[in-house]
């Protein structure tokens, strides 16, 4: 036997479903805002890109092989400061002069290497990321990386790209909302059975119209 549920339990089991859809429905809205980007935007050429936040990290490398710049660091009171402008020319012409530099300094050949920070699908995803983080970054830029056999990278984005705008609990709103007017509808044939003919027919009519509305609302996608 189905189980009748009372009016103020429907109506509380409404209320928190509607409150789940909104936010379903706000979270899925900015999905599909992402699937479009990823539908229009520029894919620089890649098939599937993963467009990726990018930045420059120094290391110490190799004067003989490559290297971007020469750094002299301060090694005495353990902060390893980097020598002004200054002191730079005047340890370079020692250096370069083959005379003993005093204790207190070591010379690096520096090399600037680029550092994936963060992925995103959209090239727009990048950018916010930038806007938001620029401050913790050395000269960042973004970089479209290809996909090839990453299957995992790919289902997931071709789920963005077609994720429908209504999420399934409407299907379900529109499910209670239809136990509502059936609830309404028994009442209406209840009182047809305990009134005169003529308020019969109105209740029947009543009764009738609601459980076709009541379809309807079952129906609708």
């Amino acid at each position: 036997m189905t189980e009748v549920l009372s009016y103020e339990a429907l109506k509380a089991e409404r209320d928190a479903l509607a409150v789940e859809n909104a936010e379903l429905k706000r979270e899925r809205s900015e999905i599909t805002a992402i699937g479009e980007l990823i539908r229009t935007q520029n894919n620089r050429i890649t098939d599937q890109p993963f467009f990726a936040v990018m930045t420059k990290r120094e290391i110490i490398g190799s004067e003989d092989h490559d290297c971007d710049r020469i750094c002299w660091v301060e090694n005495q009171s353990g902060d390893y400061v980097e020598a002004t402008e200054t002191q730079y020319r005047r340890l370079e012409a020692i250096y370069q002069a083959k005379y003993e530099v005093r204790d207190g300094w070591d010379r690096h050949a520096m090399k600037e290497i680029d550092v994936f920070v963060t992925g995103c699908f959209t090239e727009q995803g990048c950018k916010d990321y930038i806007r938001r983080n620029s401050h913790n970054l050395n000269k960042p830029f973004i970089y479209a990386f290809g996909s090839y056999r990453n299957d995992e990278y790919q289902k997931v984005r071709k789920f963005i790209m077609q994720m429908p705008e209504t999420p399934a609990t409407d299907a379900a709103l529109a499910a209670i909302e239809a136990r509502g007017v059936e609830k309404f509808a028994k009442r209406c044939r209840d009182l047809s059975m305990q009134e005169n003919r003529d308020v019969y027919v109105h209740w029947k009519l009543s009764g009738d119209r609601a459980l076709k509305f009541a379809d309807e609302l079952r129906e609708a996608k």
